[in-house]
């Protein structure tokens, strides 16, 4: 049975990584911007026509004219539009917002929160299927904030997706010891380390990430989607699949979910 990278998607769909209230902080704006983004998670297309009428400097409720405040008014309004185009798919364009975002604000923000906006391009880019470009703006994104355990782990999933196992194994090691040193712990993080060992063909190891996974997060699916292919490739069918159906019946309608069926069904089409 081949087993593919479909669960990277589900953990990618966290953009932004960035809070709301810190980037609003670093734009030095606050409730404007918190209703554009608001708007653009909730409404996308509502989000993307909020965010322009700001960047072009027009009151969307009155139709006037409105100076542009500030570069950070502008920096925020162009934030929110790349949000919303993300929401909508279209993540080419959202990716490129989001570079040129972070090129604009190397005066005047901290290295920390362009590091973010890099990652969220590196994460749209990513969803594009453009891994090169995404490797290349998370890469960017660590040398601003090394000490970022999120921005890590977006990196190890492009090296994993480009086929670079250890590479991804060396992010994921460092993001694991960084969430420890906050006195933090990461499922997702072990559930993908264990898939790089997998991939590298070590079981046992791999075995012992998505155990330490499960008993973080017991529904994790990528997790449960991992266990299950461990498990299958270690001999033990019923193993896979008890973890493949706890899958399916915890996060019904993912994609982890959708893998784990056709997982399932391959499974049955074995024993036939």
């Amino acid at each position: 049975m081949r087993y593919s990278l479909i669960f990277m998607v589900g953990l990618m769909m966290a953009l932004p990584v960035m809070t709301v209230r810190a980037a609003a902080q670093s734009f030095g704006v606050d409730e404007r911007y918190e209703d554009c983004m608001r708007r653009a998670r909730t409404d996308p297309e509502l989000g993307l026509e909020t965010a322009l009428a700001w960047r072009d400097g027009q009151n969307l409720k009155q139709g006037k004219p409105k100076q542009q405040k500030s570069k950070r008014g502008h920096n925020a309004a162009a934030h929110c539009e790349a949000v919303a185009l993300t929401g909508l798919g279209r993540f080419e364009a959202a990716a490129k917002r989001l570079e040129a975002l972070a090129g604009s604000m190397k005066a005047d923000a901290p290295k920390s929160v362009r590091a973010e906006i890099l990652a969220q391009a590196g994460q749209a880019w990513f969803r594009a299927d453009q891994v090169p470009r995404a490797r290349a703006a998370q890469t960017a994104a660590v040398a601003l904030d090394s000490n970022n355990a999120e921005i890590r782990i977006d990196r190890a999933m492009a090296r994993a997706a480009d086929g670079e196992y250890w590479g991804a194994v060396d992010d994921l090691n460092a993001a694991i010891s960084l969430n420890r040193k906050n006195n933090q712990e990461n499922a997702d993080a072990f559930a993908l380390r264990a898939s790089a060992y997998r991939h590298l063909e070590v079981l046992s190891l791999a075995k012992q990430d998505v155990e330490t996974a499960l008993r973080l997060a017991p529904d994790n699916a990528e997790a449960l989607l991992e266990m299950g292919i461990i498990m299958h490739l270690a001999g033990d069918a019923a193993a896979a699949r008890k973890a493949w159906s706890r899958l399916v019946w915890a996060h019904d309608g993912s994609p982890a979910a959708e893998a784990a069926r056709r997982n399932l069904k391959n499974l049955d089409q074995e024993n036939k």
